[in-house]
């Protein structure tokens, strides 16, 4: 098993973290990531600087949509691939951060402007502020993200790949090959038993 949380973000070339993570795995192995997904790309230039600010606070390079994620997988050789759309059970921290960032903000301003705190620490903030504005934008969503090495017993490429928009609603599922919807998410369907 191979387990990354809000971190493959971090990389330059996401594609390097999938083909290590392959290399890493037994046939029949799992990834799992719980990571912040972009909606679309690219978006309108005022989104698109809302959602630099965000990132550029915390050090992140960029986000990559659900379908980029997919594609670097399967080029990595997993399969089973499934993106589960988690934002709700994250939301109340992601607002609890933004209502602190915002009432820090001030004091961060007058701090930075007198030489006590450093441009990462201020970035830290605007971020943690930015951050929740992008949501509400829907520009991204929290997502985690599950796929299995091909090996005995496992699909090929070729296999469907699903994605999940609540696990804890039985057969709600969407798919890869279905059309986007207006958030650059796959649109929902009812999966039959």
């Amino acid at each position: 098993m191979v387990w990354s949380v809000e971190s493959v973000c971090h990389a330059p070339d996401k594609r390097l973290f999938f083909r290590e993570a392959r290399r890493l795995l037994r046939d029949g192995g799992r990834l799992g990531m719980a990571e912040y997904i972009r909606c679309r790309r690219p978006d309108r230039p005022a989104r698109e600087a809302l959602l630099r600010s965000w990132l550029s606070g915390w050090a992140i390079p960029d986000i990559a949509t659900g379908d980029e994620l997919r594609t670097w997988a399967q080029q990595a050789g997993f399969g089973e691939i499934n993106l589960s759309d988690v934002t709700p059970n994250v939301e109340p921290s992601l607002r609890r951060l933004f209502r602190l960032a915002t009432a820090a903000w001030p004091a961060a301003i007058l701090l930075r402007a007198i030489g006590l705190r450093s441009h990462a620490q201020q970035g830290n903030v605007r971020g943690a502020r930015n951050q929740y504005r992008a949501l509400k934008s829907s520009l991204w969503f929290y997502g985690l993200f599950t796929a299995t090495t091909h090996g005995p017993g496992t699909p090929g490429l070729g296999s469907r790949t699903r994605l999940d928009q609540n696990t804890a609603t039985p057969g709600l599922s969407l798919h890869a090959d279905q059309p986007l919807d207006r958030l650059g998410r796959w649109e929902r369907s009812m999966k039959t038993a």
